[in-house]
């Protein structure tokens, strides 16, 4: 929905950049946005909008993700497991990605879903819990 048109007018220029232009980011949310000059209540307002969206998403999409991810996880590791695949170094290949990408279900998704999703960080609690689980992220990163 365009609720502003601009026109190439140079006599009413300062008129255009007067107006306010209605953004609508959803049917439920709406903000303006004032032409002149950048406003810090709607970059807030905007921030907020999508870190909310964020939330609502890592809510909704991880849950499916996990669940999806250890069943095709598993069922890969069934595959790969097979002993007349066993000799073929490809199938070695991919039972390793598996084997990581099952690590990185049961770890990074419910991690990231905790931090994101709910704002609970379980690194902040100890030293240890903080270099074990930086660790284990940057490891299946490079690994998988």
């Amino acid at each position: 929905m365009h609720l502003l048109t601009l026109k190439h007018n140079p006599w009413k220029k300062n008129e255009i950049h007067r107006r306010k232009k209605k953004v609508v980011l959803t049917s439920v949310f709406v903000f303006s946005l004032n032409m002149e000059s950048s406003n810090t209540s709607n970059i807030d307002a905007a921030v907020n909008f999508f870190q909310w969206n964020l939330q609502i998403f890592v809510r909704c999409w991880c849950p499916i993700i996990f669940f999806l991810g250890i069943i095709g996880h598993s069922l890969s590791i069934y595959v790969f497991t097979r002993p007349t695949l066993r000799p073929n170094p490809c199938a070695r290949y991919f039972l390793a990605s598996a084997i990581v990408g099952y690590c990185i279900i049961l770890i990074y998704i419910p991690i990231r879903t905790l931090e994101w999703g709910y704002g609970i960080e379980s690194t902040i609690y100890s030293i240890a819990t903080c270099k074990i689980v930086t660790f284990l992220l940057i490891w299946m990163k490079y690994v998988d």
